[in-house]
């Protein structure tokens, strides 16, 4: 059914059906309001525009009772028209950046982390104290080879000066995650080489910095550690952000080589490109046998 737009187009439409074809034309009026509103034309006369006529070839965009349909219109008596094409769609947000801790590599040229195209710093040193997390002593020799001392299972590592033993340092694993003796209730994923520390004998601790790379919200997931020997006691993992601030998270790990993990996540806000968040370990009681394998995921919301 063709719906005027208007009560003066519909008296109109009356009188046509009522009267006819003919009376229709001869209503000068009538054809004059129609036209004038725009909703409708006298017979055989064809619309622009999005309109109609009552009979004949529909305008386009229009409708008509009869005859063909205009370009995206419809009848009741012919053939519909096209239909109009979608909207393109909305820009889609940038894609949240993750870097892993698994995922560090140490060398010659220090440590850093990459997702995708953006590299972060990775900063290895001895801290100010238990509580302030900033720098006090950079790891500053570096290691390609095995730790001198068995137990540890290290590799590529940044120490404090060079001596026969290294402590404290930072550096990444020799032993597949999943494939150590004594290795238990592993987070995943398994078979890659973490990220290793070894506390100072001192009441400070070995840091790993996170610099951030650029400006974004940034969260802490997957935190997580294990002492890597049998012997000694405990050693924990901490998280702050700003270094400076207090912790957020600490997590004990025991000499039965567990490995200790938080199941929540850690919110640290919005940080410019440079500053840091820093995962400390502390020796606890002594720092004998206290190498710990540490493990955290970094995702920044831009």
């Amino acid at each position: 059914m063709v719906r005027p737009r208007n009560h003066r187009a519909a008296r109109c439409l009356v009188l046509v059906g009522a009267v006819g074809l003919a009376a229709a034309m001869a209503g000068a009026s009538c054809a004059n309001i129609i036209g004038a509103d725009g909703d409708y034309y006298d017979v055989g006369t064809s619309g622009t525009g999005g309109t109609a006529a009552s009979s004949g070839t529909g305008g386009a965009g229009g409708a008509s009772s009869t005859g063909s349909a205009g370009q995206g219109g419809s009848t009741s008596g012919g053939q519909g028209g096209e239909a109009g094409a979608g909207g393109a769609g909305g820009a889609g947000g940038s894609a949240p950046i993750v870097w892993s801790s698994w995922d560090v590599v140490s060398d010659a040229g220090g440590a850093r982390v990459t997702a995708g195209n953006t590299t972060a710093t990775i900063e290895l040193y001895r801290s100010v104290s238990l509580t302030d997390l900033s720098v006090e002593a950079t790891f500053d020799q570096f290691y390609v080879g095995p730790h001198p001392e068995g137990f540890n299972q290290v590799e590529s590592y940044w120490a404090l000066a060079v001596s026969a033993t290294a402590y404290p340092y930072g550096g990444k694993s020799t032993v597949d995650r999943g494939n150590d003796t004594g290795e238990t209730a592993m987070p995943m994923p398994l078979g890659v080489r973490d990220l290793q520390l070894h506390p100072p004998n001192t009441d400070q601790l070995v840091v790993v910095a996170f610099v951030a790379p650029v400006a974004a919200s940034y969260t802490a997931t997957d935190l997580a550690v294990r002492r890597v020997h049998d012997q000694g006691e405990y050693a924990s993992l901490v998280l702050h952000s700003p270094c400076n601030a207090p912790g957020l998270v600490s997590l004990q790990a025991a000499n039965d080589r567990a490995w200790v993990v938080a199941a929540q996540s850690y919110p640290l806000g919005s940080l410019s490109a440079g500053e840091r968040i820093c995962f400390g370990v502390s020796r606890d009681d002594n720092y004998s046998w206290d190498a710990v394998e540490v493990s955290w995921t970094i995702t920044a919301d831009l």
